[in-house]
């Protein structure tokens, strides 16, 4: 699971209880604007492969003056702050299989089965390696035994990016809703 936490600037906070009395409905509606507009930001912006981690974003509402932004992913960790190298290998049968090619996968990610079934009726009519190397790579879907995955460097985008935008509009917005309370 990936959050950020976005506080508030010191200095606003000294104001903050008096513009509550004020006017509450004009700070929450603030708060609330910015946490739509952060995940709206990174649903529009978050880089994708499958699309899988922009569609996992949500949003929560904690209480009238907190909402959070969460992705409950397993690899959104590893896009953020980076993963070590490691071997991949078949949990299930005996080989990996996989696909170079973005139009042979379904929204999910999987494999098409049309693309699947094609692929292996032309490998069965193949005898030699060289011609079953020949298939995959015609067909842009490989079996592989074991897979080596490089290490990543993490983008730390929710940090670097999302988080300080997301925080400049809140200070706006508060800024504005408790100049009116005065």
């Amino acid at each position: 699971m990936s959050t950020a936490t976005v506080k508030m600037n010191k200095s606003l906070e000294i104001y903050l209880d008096k513009a509550l009395t004020k006017n509450r409905k004009g700070l929450v509606r603030e708060i609330k604007k910015t946490s739509l507009m952060g995940i709206s930001d990174i649903k529009r912006t978050y880089p994708k492969q499958s699309g899988m981690a922009r569609k996992a974003f949500t949003i929560q509402k904690k209480s009238d003056l907190s909402y959070e932004i969460k992705n409950d992913l397993n690899y959104i960790a590893s896009l953020e702050f980076g993963a070590k190298a490691k071997v991949i290998t078949p949990k299930r049968g005996k080989f990996l299989l996989f696909t170079t090619k973005p139009n042979k996968r379904t929204k999910s990610g999987s494999i098409k089965q049309a693309a699947k079934r094609a692929f292996f009726n032309k490998l069965k009519e193949t005898r030699t390696n060289k011609e079953r190397y020949s298939v995959m790579k015609q067909q842009g879907i490989f079996l592989s035994k074991k897979v080596n995955q490089k290490a990543r460097a993490g983008k730390f985008l929710i940090k670097n990016v999302y988080k300080p935008k997301i925080s400049r509009h809140l200070t706006k917005g508060v800024l504005a809703a408790i100049k009116k309370a005065f």
